[in-house]
């Protein structure tokens, strides 16, 4: 089968031969001089198979077999080497990319040779077995051409190892030969450089240089200095043109030396320099330099206008310096002379006045050696430095004027000051001996700052001052607790900052004692904490006492309907009342807490309410304890509502009774008493005048007259976080308890206008102390109104409410008073009814709190609609929170749960006002 063959050689007889003999055979033959030639034929001739001579002008025949080899759209083409090279040459071919070497004899061996290359295209690969090389035994070793082949490799050497880039380009300008050196520099493979034009490889105005050199090159070099430099893959290039042969057949040498760290070293060098005199004309001291003759060699700007200041030369240089400035004598004369020869720096002040201003000036003379590396070296130059220190001397008189007042300042300073090392105080203030109560600033300087703070706060205070006097950013202020010296622990805040004392760096400290203002912060969050728990309680017991209503309402009803049946189901409707009853009793407890508890205030005795109440709680007073009564007669009135202050009195009696009866085998309390429980109560009048400044709980009530009642027990007594917290909602001594006890209490007398103190010692018992407001107004006794009948009518009434369940049940008591139901469950619900029904609508039953309007808003609304309606409020907040919000007296307001009997005698009331 015919196949496209290239043969590339420089020899015409065997171009001619091969030429000849594959076209016989019948295949299509392309021949090439070189491989630039060939190269050239193979961008529209794909061969088959190459032919290839080694030793060619241009690109010689292995690299042009590397060349091949790179170009992905060349792989399958059969290359073999046919050169007479290959016999004396021992270099390894197989690092050439060919398939065959062939060495050139006698022509019938060479057809054999190449009729096997051609079969090698249909074969892939060569027969096992087969050589690499063919040929080589048939020719022998020619001396002088393997002496001309090792002179070539030696040349090819010397040039490889250069470190400047070497190209041999063509008259056209493409390159056949780069050194290891040029393809460093170009930044490509030897492949990917060979046959490209050297123009290729440049950009922008590079290229347009390069190609103006190459276009009017001759017989003479062309050179692009580094003065000049262009630019190839980010490296400045000095380029040598040196023409070789004739301007026909002669190619070019293209020499590039990389000048890149040579133009930065240069350019360094000029920038120092520059920046040498930028900051020289920068520095205000003028600044003069002089020679051994007193030549001045160099100078600033400063130093110029100062000569201008003084009428003087400015163009100077080279003058002898006691020229330019005649008012230097010989003083100076000597300074100057001994600075060249002892080789000390001289530094001296002077005044100088310049018409009306005297002018201080300081001025340093410094010698500089020819040759400081050696010991004999002289002085070969004198820096001369002359500042102005006019301003400088004030600054520092003021300063110092300021430091006086400012010591003095720091003395009388309320404010704890104190300066410290990195660990040790080096100053104090009269204040900071105040706040940690020392005699003399000697007791405190010289010893550790952490000696002061507690052990835990030690290593965090010398943490934050090394931080500050290595430059750390640390916050300026916080909080530790220090000692004094009788031992107290007290809370300080610290404000710290860098300083400089005596010339030393330092940390500058201000201390506050804030013990006091600590104890306030921790009152006012106790404060807060208890209002947002009174909130909560408040709608928790509103909430219960809706619930409740729906409940105890449906079970009323259900007793009425069921009181005459045979089931005898009443026992069991009783245990529910009874339940029913006793979540009541604790929803009053949450009012209470909330201080909403005041329901029916009534002037009482307490030494009679104590003898009354007493029978009633006694059921709580453990066995065997004994109650000792001291109670005063003819003490005046408290006025309070007598079931809370049961629940307070219960509370604390309870509590007696509790601490009295501990568990013995408590690990915290295993120490029995001796004698028996015994709580003691007592009644008297005491009266209060300027305790604002006790820590006692009575330093928040107002002066006055105020009924105390005691109560004292000899039981385990509270330690110092139970005396802390036992008025905080939920908390309990207790295993199992409720945790509404005392916290009710403290809500119930706090609403009373009173104040509780408590006094309580581990194994010393416990004391609590019940102030009220004494008042002069005798009891008055309320006969108990006679129980009338429930009465009917036959009227219309609104009903509104919320709860469901509430308004079923209220609807079912109004059917069975007599009277017509309107429901609605909303205040917008309520004034439609009450528009469309206003003449027969007689009396509004509103819960206050509705879901989309106050009960203000619908009173208001519904008196505009019909101003003759009577309103009654019903809620599950007592009468006097109420009545701060909507403006209604007691006879118009009903607290759920209330009966079927209550709600009745309340519409009878205001139905027959």
């Amino acid at each position: 089968m015919s196949k496209k063959i290239i043969v590339v050689d420089n020899n015409p007889v065997m171009i001619k031969f091969m030429g000849n003999y594959l076209g016989k055979k019948g295949h299509e033959v392309k021949t090439a001089l070189n491989g630039l030639e060939a190269l050239e034929i193979m961008e529209n001739f794909l061969p088959d198979v190459m032919f290839i001579d080694l030793i060619m002008p241009n690109i010689t025949g292995d690299m042009l077999c590397r060349i091949i080899r790179s170009r992905p759209e060349y792989e399958n083409i059969v290359i073999a080497v046919l050169s007479a090279a290959i016999v004396e040459d021992s270099e390894d071919y197989a690092t050439y990319g060919a398939d065959v070497f062939i060495a050139k004899g006698p022509f019938n061996k060479i057809s054999e040779h190449v009729d096997y290359v051609i079969s090698l295209v249909d074969n892939d690969t060569r027969a096992e077995g087969e050589p690499l090389v063919r040929g080589i035994d048939e020719i022998y070793k020619r001396e002088i051409t393997k002496e001309l082949l090792n002179t070539g490799k030696h040349f090819e050497t010397v040039i490889k190892c250069m470190t400047e880039g070497v190209l041999e380009i063509t008259l056209k300008g493409i390159v056949v030969f780069a050194n290891p050196s040029a393809v460093r520099i170009i930044g490509l493979g030897q492949e990917e450089i060979l046959a490209r034009k050297l123009l290729d490889f440049f950009e922008g105005q590079d290229r347009e240089r390069v190609d103006s050199v190459l276009s009017s090159l001759q017989v003479a070099p062309a050179y692009m200095h580094e003065d000049d430099p262009v630019t190839l893959n980010g490296v400045s290039l000095r380029i040598d043109f040196i023409p070789m042969g004739n301007t026909v057949k002669g190619s070019i040498a293209v020499i590039l030396k990389d000048v890149t760290k040579d133009r930065a070293a240069k350019e360094a060098l000029a920038q120092s320099e520059r920046q040498y005199r930028q900051t020289l004309d920068a520095l205000k001291e003028s600044i003069h330099v002089i020679n051994s003759d007193y030549q001045v060699i160099q100078v600033n700007r400063a130093l110029l206008e100062f000569n201008k200041l003084l009428h003087l030369e400015t163009d100077i240089i080279g003058m002898d310096l006691f020229d330019i400035y005649p008012f230097l004598g010989s003083g100076d004369h000597e300074k100057y002379k001994k600075a060249f020869e002892v080789g000390h720096e001289i530094i001296s002040e002077e005044t100088m006045i310049l018409g009306e201003q005297a002018v201080i000036t300081k001025t340093r003379l410094i010698p500089i050696l020819d040759d400081p590396i050696t010991d004999d070296a002289k002085v070969a130059r004198v820096v001369t430095i002359t500042k102005d220190i006019t301003e400088k001397k004030s600054y520092e008189k003021a300063i110092k004027a300021s430091e006086d007042q400012m010591r003095s300042i720091i003395e009388s300073s309320p404010i704890g000051v104190r300066i410290a090392s990195a660990s040790k105080f080096v100053y104090v203030n009269p204040a900071f001996l105040k706040i940690f109560e020392y005699e003399s600033a000697e007791s405190v300087v010289g010893h550790s700052v952490s000696d002061f703070h507690v052990k835990e706060d030690r290593s965090r205070i010398i943490k934050r001052h090394l931080d500050i006097l290595s430059g750390k950013e640390v916050p300026m202020s916080y909080e530790s607790k220090c000692i004094r010296k009788n031992g107290e622990v007290f809370d300080v805040q610290i404000w710290l900052t860098e300083t400089i004392y005596k010339g030393e760096p330092g940390v500058l400290g201000f201390v506050v004692d804030i013990s006091s203002e600590k104890d306030l912060a921790s009152r006012m969050l106790q404060m807060q904490k208890m209002e947002a728990i009174t909130a909560l309680a408040g709608g928790i017991a509103h909430k219960f006492n809706n619930a409740l209503g729906g409940m105890m309402g449906n079970l009323e009803l259900l007793k009425l309907k069921i009181e005459n049946s045979p089931l005898k189901a009443n026992k069991y409707i009783d245990r529910l009342f009874t339940s029913s009853e006793q979540m009541v009793q604790l929803t009053n407890h949450l009012l209470a807490y909330a201080r909403k508890g005041k329901y029916h205030p009534e002037n009482v005795s307490m030494t009679q309410f104590v003898r009354d109440t007493l029978p009633l709680i006694k059921h709580k007073i453990p066995k065997g304890v004994d109650i000792e009564m001291n109670l005063a007669s003819g003490l005046p009135f408290v006025e309070c509502d007598v079931m809370q202050m049961q629940m307070a009195f219960s509370a604390v009696i309870n509590n007696a009774g509790e601490a009295i009866a501990y568990d013995a085998d408590d690990d915290k309390y295993k120490e029995k008493r001796e004698d028996s429980g015994r709580i003691k109560i007592s009644t008297k009048l005491v009266k209060i005048k300027g305790s604002k400044e006790s820590s006692s709980q009575r330093s928040a009530l107002p002066d006055g007259e105020y009924i105390l009642l005691e109560v004292s027990d000899n039981g385990r007594g509270l330690d110092e976080e139970s005396k802390n917290k036992i008025f905080e909602p939920f908390y309990t001594t207790k295993m199992k308890g409720g945790g509404l006890g005392m916290p009710a209490l403290l809500g119930i007398i706090k609403n009373h206008m009173g104040e509780i103190e408590l006094d309580s010692e581990i194994g010393a018992g416990t004391t609590v102390r019940i102030y009220l407001p004494a008042k002069e107004i005798p009891v008055v006794t309320m006969e108990a109104a006679p129980k009338n009948d429930v009465e009917t009518f036959q009227k219309t009434v609104l009903l509104v409410d919320d709860e469901k369940s509430v308004l079923e049940v209220t609807k079912i008591m109004l059917e069975m008073i007599g009277m017509k139901v309107l429901e609605a469950s909303t205040g917008e619900d309520a004034l439609e009814q009450a528009s469309k029904n206003k003449d027969i609508i007689c009396m509004a039953i509103v819960d206050i709190t509705l879901p989309d309007m106050d009960g203000g808003d619908v009173f208001n609304q519904l008196k505009l609609i019909s101003p003759d309606m009577e309103i009654l409020y019903v809620s599950g907040y007592n009468f006097e929170d109420v009545s701060m919000k909507i403006n209604i007296n007691s006879t118009h307001f009903l607290q759920k749960p209330f009966s079927y009997t209550q709600l009745s005698e309340k519409i009878t009331g205001i139905i027959n006002e």
